[in-house]
């Protein structure tokens, strides 16, 4: 699918997305249409803006020599690292709404360093991106982004301990 078209990016994120969704299902046999809208959405973004886009971009030269159509070749730096923005962007506020709707209620402070997270693991690292748009940020905010979910579900097990 690398040839064929750069809306792969789409796919990949739900098939991913998948995943997370099946697990819901190993753990309640009705969970609500709300959490796992909002635990799709938050796992879809946070794949494409902090995972998929970035790791096409650190390969953006060689995907160009084999005509590779990933999102970056086909639409450049700007507009990729707008989408990668957008995307995380999308991503912290699902986190944050999907603590919401949690049978684990978070408390205000867990709230807000869930927020914290995203923005130190996700939005800051995109930033740069935007700003220097050079294949080593692209990476580095892949590097952080893997991070995120590990670091909520630390916040969550802190949660469950209290």
């Amino acid at each position: 699918m690398i040839r064929i078209t750069y809306l792969r990016t789409i796919v990949s994120g739900a098939v991913k997305t998948s995943g997370g969704i099946a697990a819901v299902f190993a753990v309640d046999p009705d969970p609500s249409f709300s959490f796992l809208t909002v635990l799709f959405l938050w796992l879809f973004f946070w794949e494409i803006g902090g995972q998929n886009i970035p790791n096409d971009w650190t390969e953006i030269e060689v995907d160009r020599r084999i005509g590779a159509k990933t999102l970056p070749v086909r639409l450049g730096p700007k507009r990729s690292s707008m989408i990668i923005l957008g995307s995380l962007l999308m991503a912290v506020a699902m986190g944050v709404l999907l603590f919401l709707l949690a049978s684990v209620r978070l408390e205000l402070p867990f709230l807000v360093a869930s927020l914290a997270l995203g923005v130190y693991l996700l939005i800051f690292p995109a930033f740069r991106l935007h700003k220097r748009k050079g294949p080593r940020h692209a990476m580095l905010l892949f590097n952080r982004a893997s991070f995120y979910p590990l670091a909520l579900l630390v916040l969550i097990t802190i949660r469950t301990l209290v």
